[in-house]
């Protein structure tokens, strides 16, 4: 690549072309030259920082990377301003500013006009927590006579044991005993 072709270059990168058609293209161009151009820098939200000469659209943007400055790649990239920007071909393409909230004057001073009844909400409050307190009585009484029939309950003795009889062992129970039962009645009539 020539001196010229690698001016072009840097120069179209930083958006000078209006700066290149009035140099002369058989004047040399010193490195001291090329970085006494001062590009602007800003931080995205991912504390990668970008540098370009102004902020507008079709300007080139370039993102600060061990290897230097690259082209930043095509997509969508927020500041941590908030401002939002999307590149495209290393240019940027648009620029969104945050939106500010206007505050509405009239709106303003009818919030502070108005007046609150700050008597009226206490004695309303008073009102629901006399309620609430006279339905906790009444459920604190329940409890109470739930827990005396508890303990009555518990001082009487229990009922007769109920024995569990499987339905086969029964029905052998009343085959035997009706055996017995038939031969006692043989036995009585001899």
């Amino acid at each position: 690549m020539t001196k010229k072709e690698a001016f072009d270059k840097i120069i179209a990168m930083l958006g000078l072309e209006d700066y290149a058609t009035n140099f002369s293209t058989e004047t040399e161009v010193t490195q001291d030259e090329l970085e006494s151009v001062q590009l602007d820098t800003q931080a995205l939200m991912d504390g990668a920082i970008v540098e370009y000469v102004t902020w507008e659209t079709g300007v080139e943007i370039f993102i600060q990377t061990e290897e230097g400055l690259v082209p930043l790649a095509d997509g969508e990239y927020e500041t941590a301003e908030g401002v939002f920007f999307t590149v495209l071909d290393g240019k940027i393409e648009t620029i969104t500013e945050p939106e500010t909230e206007e505050v509405d004057e009239t709106e303003e001073t009818e919030e502070t006009e108005e007046v609150i009844d700050h008597a009226a909400i206490i004695a309303e409050l008073e009102a629901k927590i006399a309620e609430l307190e006279a339905l906790l009585g009444v459920e604190l009484t329940k409890v109470t006579e739930l827990e005396t029939q508890v303990v009555e309950l518990s001082k009487e003795p229990a009922g007769s044991p109920v024995i569990h009889t499987p339905a086969w062992k029964s029905s052998i129970e009343e085959v035997k005993n009706n055996r017995i039962d038939a031969i006692t009645a043989l036995r009585k009539k001899q």
